[in-house]
């Protein structure tokens, strides 16, 4: 014959927390950082991009500093930039956009319109945010900078323009 259960009495206080358990394995490290040098004037001075455009258009109308580069594994990428005294009109910037087609299309490398800096008069160097690069993008791609907001008059100067990837 089975006994039945006796009724539960009232649960106790709860007693005190026991010691901190070992820590953990650390986690993996995340993609390097990358430079990519697009410009560093091609004399190791200085480029001038004569009469900027307002419309978008590739850095100084040549296609000549496009980069090809594997972003599989890349998370996070940044422009930045130096100017060389004379800079853009107010708003004027440069962004980086990426081809997978070898350029027949772009799109910009976050999938809207980054990274980017501002190239303007109040600039001379300049560090972009970080922006999560779009998944079309992570794989053997194409890049090119883009400008914008020029006024086809002003005639900036850049030292300097990279994009760092992670």
């Amino acid at each position: 014959m089975i006994s039945p259960v006796p009724p539960r009495g009232a649960t106790g206080a709860t007693g005190p927390a026991g010691a901190t358990g070992a820590t953990g394995p650390a986690g993996a490290d995340g993609p390097p950082v990358r430079v990519i040098v697009f410009s560093q004037g091609l004399t190791g001075a200085s480029e001038t991009w004569t009469n900027m455009p307002a419309a978008t258009t590739e850095f100084l109308s040549d296609s000549n500093r496009r980069a090809n580069v594997d972003l599989s594994g890349t998370v996070e990428a940044r422009l930045s930039l130096r100017t060389g005294g004379v800079a853009a009109p107010a708003n004027a910037k440069l962004a980086v956009q990426y081809s997978t087609d070898s350029g027949s299309t772009w799109a910009y490398l976050d999938g809207s319109a980054g990274p980017s800096c501002l190239c303007d008069a109040t600039t001379t160097n300049a560090v972009g945010s970080w922006v999560t690069v779009a998944a079309g993008a992570k794989t053997d791609t194409l890049l090119r900078i883009v400008g914008a907001g020029g006024n086809g008059t002003a005639d900036p100067i850049f030292t300097r323009i990279q994009l760092e990837t992670r």
